[in-house]
């Protein structure tokens, strides 16, 4: 790949921005893994029926069972609904104030972690571009050392050097890609979050 025989040889026609993108790549899948997993499980329980057997429990006077029953759930949408029925006595004003900096401090949580993919997306096609810089530069340096004059030796070098460019790209494309389907899956359960503060509101009118 790219003129390398073995991955060694290919780090060290990359130099260290090479191992930087390695690094970058480690920590891109790690997060990637990580967020998907986290959103999976915080997203199972849907507001359609959180708020269906709130309404149920509420008719049917059961609402320490639905307390119970939601309280080691670590979905954003029954923190938030535990969070008003803990709190429901407040005035309204104060409930409303409550409810809008859970949110707040929830839309937070979920976002931890993403600004690494974007950072990640961002610097890895720098220290690719560094990395090729710096191998054309190595290469000319060794034209002029041994006096090679050939047009394949010019482009051979100039080759070897364009696969860190080559490797940023590989990393920063994905990296984008997920930060930005994390970033509308943040906003996705801060909707989520904002109709079901809404529609708990609702319950005492």
């Amino acid at each position: 790949m790219f003129g390398a025989k073995n991955i060694i040889e290919f780090f060290q026609i990359g130099g260290f921005a090479m191992y930087f993108l390695a690094l970058c790549s480690i920590i891109a899948l790690g997060v990637f893994i990580e967020r998907s997993i986290t959103y999976y499980r915080k997203s199972r329980i849907k507001r359609e029926l959180i708020m269906h057997e709130l309404k149920k429990a509420i008719k049917n006077k059961k609402i320490e069972s639905f307390k119970e029953r939601y309280n080691s759930s670590i979905s954003p949408l029954a923190e938030l609904t535990l969070k008003y029925l803990e709190n429901k006595e407040l005035k309204k004003d104060k409930l409303k104030s409550l409810m809008e900096r859970t949110i707040l401090e929830k839309e937070t949580e979920l976002d931890r972690y993403n600004s690494i993919l974007g950072t990640i997306s961002n610097v890895s096609i720098y220290f690719g571009l560094l990395g090729t810089v710096l191998g054309i530069i190595k290469a000319f340096e060794s034209i002029a050392v041994t006096g090679a004059s050939s047009v394949s030796s010019v482009i051979k070098g100039v080759a070897e050097a364009l696969s860190t460019t080559a490797v940023g790209l590989m990393i920063a494309i994905p990296s984008s890609i997920a930060y930005n389907y994390f970033t509308n899956k943040v906003n996705s359960f801060t909707t989520e979050m904002e109709l079901i503060a809404m529609e708990l509101s609702e319950l005492d009118d």
